[in-house]
């Protein structure tokens, strides 16, 4: 809170050439003392003579002048006996040396800031400079009045006018006053109000140290006698005052002392300032750079400061520290079916039950999301981690009742050991992570000691990654299609597009390589769209050469189908392009669908207002039945491959592929049979009137620019796996 104005209309004068800096300090000058006046030089021959004219109460200067030093225009001004009596704030912007400082007050300067101020200290210096030099004019006034006065009045007004100059060197509102030689104690009302305590209770230096904290008191008796024995240029200190009958206060001391002729302490005269708020935010400010905000577990700056403590304790005694990464398996969809409020309130009872799980003595760290890392202290060996680290899997298998829901999840944890496998933070980390993904990858739910086999692994999984990056910045991604055809006439009437990494050096690689990837990295939905920007240029070039209309089907995972701009982009991108929307197709497969049917009704529905068909893809291996589809509109049904490999020799089988059909013919749905690859499939499909068919029977997926040929030659009457050769050299 910023300190009251001075009270009567005070002028200031900045000398600074940087006018914008001059502007900053006059409307912190304005705020603090509203009826002020405030001059600025930035551009004078004599700052000076300017300042002889101008009589400011105060002068801020600015250490670093263009021309000269701010040193030397103080030392002018305190040379000249027109300015001499106005005090000077000598101020900077750069980070002062303790030597800077000092030449700025043998200059003459009664004070010295760094920018930016900190407010309250900037309002009680200019505060306390502003009543010096109101009271050295008073006394100034006194001093000429009493001219005829004894010599002893006149060394009385002296002493005093000593005095204020002696406290125009501190920075804090509450004065104090030791007499060294006489052991008198004196201050000022406002210091003794900081501390609650009543008028003239501290007499001597004695009872002022009885004020102090137990825990300071060694300190402040050390710096003081530091000082007084000028091992120290200074007396500043922070400390806590514990009065009777008070709270506690933290308070900044500072202080200068006034010497004899041969160099002996006489007194010593200071300011007090109540920085107990300011503490209190330091150490919340401290709390929360070492503290998790959401479950106020150590973060990762604390974390490591305690790897690295649990890793020399390790060396001193000789023991195993183990280092357990911790990464919750399925709370991605925790926190989109519930929403982010309840997924925050998991992981905090999921802090609370790692914390039973571990000892005193170790530590539970969280390194953000939903991962978690565990220091293990004084372990013997890899079976004092896993006894652990199945106490923890047991404890977050139970069910956790957050909010009324019932909630399910796991965890998969890495181990990595000192010193067996590093001696390194970092690199305990990492091992410990590369051993977690491959826990993760093992199916969840379980533990893993780190490996040399485990990092190769991991480091070939971290370089795919990096060439998928490359990749789309090359543009290696190229775009097959596999044609659709109508099972009556035969004719080609759809195309499904599909994704081919063409990495230098391997060839094409399927999707099965790379778009785990791409789905768990969140960059589905950008290459998605790329995709649909490329489809519509192909189906542009196909519909041109063939002279007749194509769909073409695009597979859509959960992360872009419920993505929050699908419908808008998709709109956007079509329009762009200036293709129907009636040619896309988005696949889907059932589970996408079925986890949140009402939502998934919605988007279909706007995804249909414009045209745009919906495939459920795989269709017989989900949980959607045909119930289902009367809340969702669906344009075709895929049945899964599975399905028709089976059918011939499956007369169980065959019933359910012919179920099918019946039912979606009811409903309006368009059935396709993919996976299509020998003639008896193709007998009984044509027996059972499915709508479509798609398969390596026909043709397996092909580049853009072989389809108008291949299609136009309807060469898909005869094709047989064996004529992909000659399909490639067309």
């Amino acid at each position: 809170m910023l300190k009251k104005n001075w009270g009567n209309m005070a002028q200031f004068l900045i000398i600074d050439d940087d006018i914008s800096n001059c502007k900053i300090t006059q409307e912190i000058l304005e705020t603090i003392h509203p009826d002020s006046i405030v001059n600025i030089i930035s551009n004078a021959e004599d700052y000076v003579a300017k300042a002889e004219e101008l009589k400011p109460d105060l002068i801020l200067l600015d250490l670093h002048l263009q021309k000269l030093s701010g040193t030397k225009v103080c030392r002018e001004l305190k040379a000249n006996p027109l300015t001499s009596i106005i005090p000077v704030i000598i101020i900077t912007g750069t980070t002062s040396s303790k030597k800077a400082k000092v030449k700025a007050f043998e200059a003459g300067a009664e004070a010295f800031l760094n920018k930016p101020f900190e407010i309250n200290e900037f309002a009680a210096q200019t505060n306390v400079l502003l009543n010096l030099k109101k009271n050295e004019d008073s006394l100034r006034k006194k001093i000429n009045d009493l001219e005829n006065d004894s010599a002893k009045q006149k060394q009385q007004l002296t002493e005093q006018q000593e005095t204020w100059k002696l406290i125009s060197l501190s920075t804090n509102d509450g004065i104090w006053e030791w007499n060294i030689e006489e052991n008198k104690f004196k201050n000022t009302e406002l210091w003794r109000n900081t501390l609650g305590i009543k008028n003239d209770e501290i007499k001597d230096i004695e009872s002022l140290y009885e004020l102090v904290h137990p825990e300071d008191i060694l300190a402040f008796e050390q710096t003081m006698k530091d000082y007084l024995n000028k091992k120290t240029e200074k007396f500043e200190l922070e400390f806590r005052m514990q009065p009777k009958d008070s709270t506690e206060k933290w308070v900044l001391y500072k202080g200068v002392a006034e010497w004899n002729s041969v160099g002996e302490p006489l007194r010593i005269v200071g300011t007090q300032l109540d920085i107990s708020d300011r503490k209190k935010l330091m150490e919340k400010l401290e709390h929360l750079a070492h503290r998790d905000n959401l479950t106020n577990l150590p973060n990762r700056n604390l974390f490591y400061d305690r790897l690295k403590v649990a890793i020399a304790h390790g060396r001193r005694f000789n023991h195993f520290v183990g280092m357990l990464f911790i990464d919750l398996d399925g709370f991605k969809k925790v926190n989109d079916k519930y929403g982010h409020k309840l997924g925050d309130m998991l992981l905090k009872e999921v802090a609370i039950r790692l914390e039973k799980c571990i000892r005193d003595f170790d530590t539970v760290a969280r390194l953000g999301g939903d991962e978690f890392a565990v220091i293990l202290q004084e372990i013997k060996d890899e079976n004092d981690c896993a006894v652990i680290c199945r106490r923890i899997l047991q404890s977050l298998s139970n069910t956790f009742e957050i909010a009324g829901e019932s909630i399910n999840i796991s965890a998969s944890i890495g181990i990595s050991l000192y010193p067996s496998d590093s001696s390194e933070r970092d690199e305990l980390l990492n091992f410990s992570d590369f051993a977690m993904y491959k826990a993760k990858n093992s199916g969840k739910n379980s533990y893993v000691f780190y490996s040399k086999m485990i990092e190769k692994q991991t480091k070939e999984k971290h370089n795919l990654e990096r060439q998928l990056t490359k990749a789309i910045l090359n543009k290696e991604f190229k775009l097959f299609y596999q044609p659709i055809i109508e099972l009556e006439k035969g004719d080609v009437v759809g195309l499904e597009a599909l994704l081919r990494w063409d990495l230098p050096g391997k060839g094409l690689l399927m999707p099965e390589y790379f778009m785990d990837y791409f789905q768990k990295s969140g960059l589905i939905v950008s290459l998605n769209f790329w995709m649909l920007k490329e489809i519509a240029h192909d189906i542009d070039v196909l519909e041109k050469n063939l002279k007749r209309p194509l769909r073409v089907s695009i597979n859509f995972s959960e992360k872009e189908f419920f993505h929050p701009n699908l419908f808008n982009n998709i709109k956007k991108l079509l329009e762009r392009n200036e293709i129907t929307p009636q040619k896309i197709v988005l696949e889907l497969k059932e589970e996408v669908l079925f986890n949140d049917l009402e939502k998934s009704a919605r988007i279909i529905k706007n995804l249909n207002s414009i045209g745009i068909g919906i495939a459920i893809d795989n269709f017989g291996t989900g949980s959607l039945s045909f119930k289902q589809f009367s809340k969702l509109k669906i344009d075709f049904i895929k049945i899964d491959l599975s399905f028709i490999q089976k059918s011939v020799n499956d007369p169980f089988t065959r019933r359910v592929i012919a179920a099918i059909r019946s039912m979606a013919f009811d409903m309006g749905i368009k059935i396709i049979a993919e996976g299509v690859e020998t003639t008896e499939q193709l007998d009984l499909i044509t027996i059972l009137k499915y709508d479509e068919i798609q398969g390596f029977l026909f043709s397996q997926a092909l580049p853009v620019k072989l389809l108008p040929k291949v299609i136009s030659q309807n060469l898909f009457s005869t094709l047989s796996p064996e004529s992909h050769k000659e399909i490639s050299n067309i």
